[in-house]
């Protein structure tokens, strides 16, 4: 159901993990909340996830409920395995302002109104930084 805006920071920091299957997802902005709240996430490689939450978090090769379960037995059971994900999560999290996402649109948008002057590629807007995901496999470590 719906919760509050003001209530989600509460929730997702007692949360043991944020498990996101999404089957489609036009950026993320639930895994970086998450992130930021220091939550694991578990997320599905759909859309631009895999993108946003770099090596993160633990991105599903499947949606198969064996592997979710694995997944998420694995973020419970294993504190060094999810204290990495909470320490990466917060270093990612940082990375997303409403200040860096205006001022990359911005040099974006100078960039086609005058691309010689602009310090900022499209490449680069659209494409950040491209992390290894995080992955668990089914029955294994990785």
């Amino acid at each position: 159901g719906y919760v509050p805006e003001d209530d989600m920071p509460a929730l997702l920091s007692n949360a043991q993990a944020l498990l996101f299957p999404s089957r489609y997802e036009g950026f993320g902005i639930p895994a970086i909340e998450a992130m930021a709240t220091g939550t694991p996430v578990i997320c599905s490689r759909a859309g631009a996830l895999p993108e946003v939450v770099g090596g993160a978090a633990v991105c599903l090769s499947t949606l198969s409920c064996d592997e979710v379960i694995h997944c998420i037995d694995k973020v419970r059971s294993d504190s060094a395995f999810r204290d990495s994900l909470v320490r990466k999560g917060l270093e990612r999290a940082a990375g997303y302002t409403w200040d860096r996402c205006s001022q990359r649109l911005l040099s974006a948008m100078a960039e086609r109104t005058h691309p010689s002057e602009s310090a900022v590629s499209s490449r680069d807007v659209l494409h950040p930084t491209r992390p290894t995901q995080t992955s668990v496999a089914a029955g294994g470590d990785g």
